[in-house]
């Protein structure tokens, strides 16, 4: 056996001995190679592999660099030097291996895939683009490519790209349980919830024991409100992940939306650990209050999420003050002034918007979140009191302005608020009732209905009929986008308000004002205007008035239309 068929005798037993899963003959194997050949590239690399295998990563790059210095056009090589350093989370490093590897062989898949996934990873999705079909160029079926498309679409909000290409994915590649999973999650996104659950049942068909999928099923059902078969899916994600914590805070979301509130609490209690968004957490290592006594104690009391949940658990303050010794919240910025005002008469009760964190261990005992006190002093249905107002508004402010509105449009009018869009990045566009399904309402006769809107709500306004736009009052003398006091006098001043599940909602509320919600179905109604009923328990003058369906709001609008009008 001459030299060259001997190496090459050495490096084929040796592959097959990699493929079958025995590293230590595979390595004894390659070593041989060397011996007869110290430089042979073949060897390097493949001891490089091993080396990455074993979670040596120092010595793969080693290996796969003496491959390179070998072999400089082998592209091979340098792209398991990539799949390494991208393994061991050296991004950069990681895309400068598969580019040299493109530069050997502009047309290696692997490399171009790799490459593509690696920049979709970093939020890179244009460039990853650019790979991805350059690839579906050189190989129009190449199934993967078009789902990672699909990712980078997605990520970039274009869902119905998104959706083309996860559907090409399937087309070359039914078997696919990850574009399933990924295209139910796009169906999700555009409402088209059956289809969501036909596609993640696929995928947990083609990949059982997926705990993720099992938690994305109890969503999408949770989207159609069927909450009781959610919870059996939350529960299987559970058993299958029992540290699922994802799964965790989606069960008790909707256990907390049926009212099932000790059961809910306990669930939710997790979200801080999950990938939940919002859910902020103090940055100071004071201890988490958990419900134990604290009568002598000190307490910093700091907001989670968003404005909304702010004022509904600020509800809870004077509860909390009856149980310790000094109360510090830290409130948003544009809340101070509001809640100065509504619990100055809580004498060991301070509203702050800011605080030195390094003073916190000095001056407070322990810490915990406003929404946790819903755990605390709400863990029951039956534990909810006859709701009293607890905002209290600047009386000059509201009187000048109802003086403003009844001089400009007469005394006659019956002034009425209207909100009708979330600012939510996540379910906001489900909140939002778009201004031309106000029509109707805006009809009315002797009516002035005021925009109390946030944002720019201009734009949306122009887009009506000039006969509605005329309908519609934007009182310049209240700042609609900065402190929410200005935002609070002029809601008073109203008789009433209509407005779509948003901090408006949230303000008026808990103020006492009249006022109507127009409450979403699914995942987009959030759990403390749980499943039924037409009164909040949060709040005194709050009616509830609910989506039928995602997309239909006929029954919502008829009582809207019958209490208001």
């Amino acid at each position: 056996m001459t030299s060259d068929s001997s190496l090459q005798h050495l490096l084929e037993a040796g592959v097959r001995q990699h493929q079958a899963g025995n590293l230590a003959d595979a390595e004894q194997l390659y070593h041989q190679a060397l011996e007869q050949d110290p430089s042979q590239p073949d060897a390097l690399n493949l001891l490089g592999v091993i080396a990455e295998q074993r979670g040596d990563l120092e010595q793969a790059l080693a290996l796969f660099d003496r491959a390179i210095t070998a072999a400089p056009k082998l592209a091979i090589i340098p792209f398991n030097k990539g799949n390494a350093l991208r393994d061991a989370g050296r991004a950069q490093e990681a895309q400068a291996a598969y580019e040299a590897a493109l530069a050997c062989d502009p047309g290696f898949h692997d490399a171009l895939l790799n490459l593509g996934v690696l920049l979709q990873e970093e939020g890179q999705t244009k460039l990853a683009l650019e790979h991805f079909n350059t690839l579906i160029r050189l190989n129009p079926n190449h199934h993967q490519a078009h789902y990672n498309i699909g990712k980078c679409f997605q990520a970039r909000g274009n869902i119905d790209n998104a959706f083309s290409a996860f559907e090409t994915a399937l087309t070359l590649n039914p078997n696919d349980h990850d574009a399933h999973f990924a295209i139910a999650n796009v169906c999700s996104d555009m409402a088209r919830y059956n289809d969501a659950i036909d596609h993640i049942k696929t995928a947990i068909k083609l990949k059982p024991n997926w705990s993720e999928a099992y938690s994305n099923l109890g969503n999408y059902l949770t989207d159609i409100d069927k909450h009781e078969e959610a919870i059996r899916f939350f529960d299987k994600a559970l058993e299958v992940e029992p540290g699922n914590r994802n799964a965790s805070v989606n069960r008790g979301l909707t256990l907390l939306t049926q009212g099932r509130l000790e059961e809910g609490w306990q669930d939710y209690s997790e979200r801080a650990k999950s990938d939940a968004p919002f859910y902020k957490t103090h940055k100071g290592d004071l201890p988490r209050w958990r419900g134990e006594d604290i009568t002598n104690k000190r307490i910093l009391v700091w907001n989670e999420q968003a404005l909304g949940e702010e004022i509904l658990f600020a509800g809870l303050l004077r509860d909390l003050a009856k149980t310790v010794r000094v109360c510090t919240l830290v409130c948003s910025p544009k809340l101070k002034t509001v809640f100065t005002r509504s619990f100055a008469d809580v004498a060991n009760l301070r509203v702050t918007d800011q605080l030195n964190k390094d003073v916190i261990e000095a001056e407070f005992d322990v810490q915990c979140s406003l929404v946790d006190l819903g755990q605390a002093f709400r863990f029951t249905m039956t534990a909810f009191p006859d709701p009293q107002p607890y905002l209290a508004w600047n009386e000059a402010a509201r009187r000048n302005l109802r003086i403003h509105l009844e001089e400009r449009y007469g005394a006659n009018q019956k002034f009425i608020g209207i909100s009708w869009a979330s600012a939510n990045p996540l379910i906001g566009d489900r909140k939002t009732i778009s201004l031309n399904q106000w029509e109707p309402l805006l009809s009315a006769q002797n009516v002035t209905f005021v925009n109390v809107q946030y944002g720019d709500s201009a734009q949306d306004i122009a887009k009506l009929p000039e006969e509605y736009q005329a309908k519609i009052a934007t009182v310049e003398m209240a700042d609609l986008n900065g402190d929410l006091d200005e935002t609070l006098s002029l809601l008073a001043a109203l008789d009433q308000i209509v407005t779509c599940s948003n901090t408006t909602a949230h303000l008026a509320g808990a103020a006492g004002l009249a006022t109507r919600v127009l409450v979403p179905s699914g995942r987009a109604r959030i759990w403390y205007w749980f499943s039924a009923g037409s009164q909040s328990p949060w709040y005194a003058a709050t009616t509830l008035a609910r989506q039928d369906t995602y997309g239909r709001w006929d029954a919502a609008w008829n009582s809207i239309y019958k209490s208001v009008l």
